[in-house]
């Protein structure tokens, strides 16, 4: 019989079942969260560890490690030069159609005024009603403006298009790879990213944060928005500069924003 493959999972509780399918042997060892890493005693004579976070203390304690496993997409927590050589590090995806779907159903709360309506009315008060508030406004024809077009930005485009809604998007590359699904993609870098931000009803933030992605979207580029305009942003809470956004949605210089990212 071959020797079980020593597997850490940083999930901050014991199982008492394997957490993932697997066709080894495998010995399964929880560890503790601190602060979203594990103990680098942990990882003493590991094959494998999963979690979000590795440090040159882990990498230094690693002594037999094969692979990195992130149990998400991003992989801005891994620091490069703590990886073990001969390491394979890999993150998730295939998590695209749930996070546009909640991109899409954001978009109809906040510009419908779907959270307004439950609460006054669930208070007794009418003010929703359309006799009294007025029309409302539709997706159909607003523009849907995607920067960072990788997985998540081209399913949210294929999405939009069921709304009828003409898309533009802007990504890392002059020329975007693969299915565009209707959208017009209009180029990469400042520039392009500028122009989603001033003519988009809709933006979505979708790309990968690091030092190239971090403020990305500051007081300069909200300034662009139109103030009718609304940020989604279910990528990382730093590619927006919190302070800019604060002030935005104080002031009233765009409509809202919708923010679901884990830091």
């Amino acid at each position: 019989m071959p020797p079980k493959l020593r597997v850490v999972v940083n999930a901050g509780r014991n199982q008492d079942s394997a957490p993932f399918p697997v066709t080894e042997p495998v010995e399964w060892v929880f560890t503790e969260y601190h602060d979203n890493k594990a103990s680098p005693d942990a990882l003493v004579d590991a094959d494998v560890y999963i979690g979000t976070d590795f440090t040159k203390e882990m990498g230094a304690a690693a002594n037999s490690l094969k692979a990195i496993l992130i149990a998400a997409a991003g992989y801005d927590r891994i620091d490069p030069e703590a990886v073990p050589e001969g390491c394979t590090v890999a993150n998730a995806y295939h998590h695209e159609a749930p996070i546009a779907e909640w991109v899409m159903a954001v978009a109809v709360a906040l510009d419908h005024e779907l959270f307004k309506s439950d609460r006054t009315f669930r208070a007794g008060s009418w003010e929703m009603w359309p006799g009294r508030h007025g029309v409302y406004r539709e997706l159909m024809g607003r523009t849907f403006g995607i920067i960072g077009f990788g997985a998540i930005g081209s399913r949210v485009a294929r999405l939009a298009q069921a709304y009828e809604m003409p898309v533009i998007a802007a990504g890392r590359a002059d020329r975007a790879e693969g299915e565009l699904y209707g959208a017009e993609y209009v180029g990469g870098g400042k520039h392009a990213r500028e122009y989603v931000l001033s003519e988009a009803d809709f933006v979505l933030i979708s790309t990968p944060l690091g030092p190239a992605t971090h403020g990305l979207i500051g007081e300069h580029e909200l300034s662009l928005m139109k103030p009718t305009s609304y940020i989604i942003n279910p990528a990382r809470g730093h590619i927006i500069d919190e302070t800019a956004l604060y002030n935005a949605l104080k002031n009233r210089t765009i409509a809202g924003a919708a923010i679901d990212t884990w830091y």
